[in-house]
């Protein structure tokens, strides 16, 4: 990655399980939400990370370039 870039990352607490699949309806939601996400990031030539670990929680990463 050439130039300036600001990243932002964040963890989530740990409780969901490993068997429960990416998709997540399960509060009246379509379950597209992260596509939507991630494809806006990549429009703007960024990058989403998404690291998950039993027990531990959930990093997201967003990184975008700057103006």
């Amino acid at each position: 990655m050439a130039g300036r870039w600001r990243a932002c990352s964040w963890r989530t607490r740990p409780g969901t399980p490993a068997n429960v699949s990416g998709r997540s309806t399960w509060d009246g939601g379509s379950g597209i939400g992260l596509a939507s996400v991630a494809a806006s990031i990549s429009e703007h030539r960024g990058t989403l990370g998404i690291d998950s670990e039993v027990g531990v929680g959930t990093t997201v990463t967003i990184t975008l370039p700057l103006a």
